[in-house]
């Protein structure tokens, strides 16, 4: 579960990816996903994301986590 995770990754003092949010209801329309992924990186913002990596708060047996691929990333790959 998320708060496990923040209390063991504190306890250690780890640093994690960032965290954009924790509040999100997850949609099934695919573009919307999709658009919120094609952002600009957390950690520069001079430079594309990689994605996004969407987990459920809880403990899902039928629901780990997936990525959304931000495609301006993918595009410099394009050679």
């Amino acid at each position: 579960d998320y708060a496990e995770f923040v209390n063991i990754t504190e306890s250690l003092k780890l640093t994690t990816v960032p965290i954009i949010q924790t509040d999100y209801i997850l949609s099934d329309d695919i573009n919307e996903i999709i658009a919120m992924a094609t952002r600009k990186s957390v950690l520069n913002s001079q430079i594309w994301a990689e994605g996004l990596v969407i987990r459920p708060l809880v403990h899902a047996e039928d629901f780990r986590s997936f990525q959304a691929i931000n495609p301006e990333f993918w595009l410099k790959f394009d050679n």
